[in-house]
């Protein structure tokens, strides 16, 4: 028989109602998602009444004799790519009562994971297309594949006591690859690595009522800015593919009232 010790660190289970209760908890989830013929948006398929076979033969296929149409291009969503991701998704947690009324809850949560396109769509070999266009080319294959981070890590740390509640998150996201041609790496954009802090401060006043204040990104960060020879619109200086936005810091309050 083994007696269990008074005051039981923190790898010590306690199976109290049949589950295991502590302040540690870790988890672990590894997963491989395989999708097949899945649904995408083509190229565009431009054509032209007259020039190159193979936009002669394009824009007969839009518009078929006796139709009347002179549709020039057209994208369609069809079946076709094969995709493959595997990652792994790590959450652990730290709970530590200092008070009656007061607590601390440390909270680490990582996701690595990569995609990969494992095969494209092509034209038919029975379309009468001559030297037939990609259908789905670099700029989609990488928006799969490098359009999302590789790596994501939080970091938070969340206190209460009675009233009071005080919360603040890291968060580091990896590199996000934004392509902007279908030949040329050139013109390829980074958002980099980047890391968050987030600050929030509660008041509850009753069971009804809260109030919050906070901020998020409080260290202004932004993606790598695009350079003006690849943003040639002048639109946006930051690409629309970074996963927290462009917007920089921002400050807030929030007043909550439950009924």
């Amino acid at each position: 028989m083994i007696d269990k010790p008074l005051g039981p660190p923190w790898w010590w289970p306690d199976t109290r109602g049949g589950a295991l209760v502590g302040p540690f908890e870790l988890t672990v989830d590894a997963y491989q998602i395989e999708i097949t013929d899945r649904i995408v948006l083509s190229e565009n398929l431009l054509g032209t009444p007259t020039g190159s076979a193979t936009a002669v033969a394009i824009y007969n296929l839009l518009n078929p004799p006796g139709s009347g149409g002179s549709v020039g291009g057209g994208r369609f969503f069809i079946n076709g790519v094969d995709t493959t991701t595997e990652g792994v998704d790590i959450v652990g947690r730290y709970r530590h009562d200092y008070s009656e009324t007061g607590r601390v809850d440390f909270t680490v949560a990582a996701n690595f994971n990569s995609t990969d396109v494992t095969r494209v769509p092509a034209i038919p070999a029975g379309v009468p297309i001559p030297n037939p266009p990609v259908l789905f080319n670099r700029i989609n294959v990488l928006t799969f594949e490098e359009g999302t981070p590789k790596e994501k890590i939080v970091f938070s740390a969340d206190l209460s006591d009675g009233p009071i509640g005080v919360t603040a998150k890291l968060q580091s996201y990896s590199d996000v690859l934004h392509p902007f041609s279908n030949t040329d790496p050139a013109f390829d954009v980074h958002t980099g690595d980047k890391v968050l802090l987030d600050f929030e401060g509660r008041y509850q006043f009753n069971e009804r009522v809260q109030l919050a204040v906070g901020v998020n990104n409080a260290t202004d960060e932004y993606p790598d800015r695009t350079a003006a020879s690849i943003n040639t619109n002048g639109a946006l200086a930051f690409s629309n593919y970074s996963p927290f936005g462009f917007n920089g810091r921002f400050v807030y309050g929030r007043l909550s009232v439950n009924w």
